[in-house]
């Protein structure tokens, strides 16, 4: 296969060129649906089963890197063996090894304020709730009608010019809070490729601004982002319209990864003639 516009292609070729694949995805927008409420966005048992096929095959890693909190994006996708973010890349799960952003006392004491002052404003925003998380919270406002939405915003902006300490990221209609300077999603995939074979080749996927980080990481570390959808980071190497191409993708690498075995190429290949359908 040729490495051309073809990130299956691209993958599948540096992998039989002896090159570890590390493939990272973000959650939401990426492997699960954009839904109205984050627990509503359950991973399809095809996608599950297509990760697991991919974890399986030597040579292999693979991570999911969300804002969601650690424990829950673990949850939601209910494999083991992979590689975790949550919070942003504010928690880590290295297969087993914990690590968490090292928070001061006064940098704890600003998120506590900041979700106490929060949390009785934005009771008089119909559709708009709170989400706390380990390091950090998020702001949803999804299900906000107009012209609330509106005036929440506007709210939202004068909030945060009182809170110079913290990172702000408008994301899958919730503003994700972190402490400006923490770590990100980029620092996540340098955590995760710190373990991987240094010639790895690294595949970012995601599909809103806050995976920008991760995409820079991936490329700088010799390897490629892939974005998917509408509102995915521009300049990404592949992109892809939709996250069901990408699932219908994911099927295609696992039967380009095992070349030899017809059974699962077969079975890879009627998957994605299925999705596209």
């Amino acid at each position: 296969m040729s490495d051309g516009d073809d990130w299956v292609e691209r993958a599948v070729h540096e992998f039989r060129s002896g090159r570890p694949l590390t493939l990272l995805f973000d959650y939401d927008g990426t492997l699960a649906p954009i839904v109205p409420h984050p627990a509503l966005a359950i991973l399809g048992p095809q996608v599950r089963a297509r990760l697991r096929r991919l974890t399986r095959v030597p040579g292999v890693s693979v991570g999911v890197i969300s804002g969601r909190a650690l424990a829950d994006v673990r949850d939601m996708v209910g494999l083991d063996g992979l590689y975790f973010g949550g919070s942003g890349g504010a928690e880590l799960d290295l297969r087993g090894a914990l690590e968490v952003e090292p928070v001061s006392a006064d940098e704890q004491r600003q998120l506590t304020a900041a979700v106490s002052d929060l949390r009785a404003a934005l009771a008089g925003f119909h559709g708009v709730w709170l989400e706390p998380k380990p390091i950090g919270f998020a702001v949803h406002y999804r299900a906000t009608p107009e012209p609330t939405a509106t005036a929440f915003h506007a709210f939202f902006g004068r909030w945060h010019a009182q809170f110079p300490a913290l990172r702000v990221l408008d994301v899958c209609k919730a503003y994700e809070v972190g402490l400006r300077g923490g770590w990100d999603k980029g620092d996540a995939v340098r955590r995760v490729l710190a373990e991987q074979p240094a010639h790895t080749f690294a595949v970012y996927f995601g599909d809103s601004e806050n995976d920008r980080p991760a995409m820079a990481a991936a490329v700088a570390a010799n390897g490629v982002s892939v974005g998917v959808g509408p509102e995915a980071p521009t300049g990404t190497r592949y992109t892809l319209p939709t996250a069901a191409r990408l699932h219908a993708d994911l099927a295609r690498l696992c039967g380009g990864l095992n070349p030899f075995d017809r059974v699962t190429h077969s079975i890879a290949g009627a998957e994605a003639t299925r999705d596209h359908l």
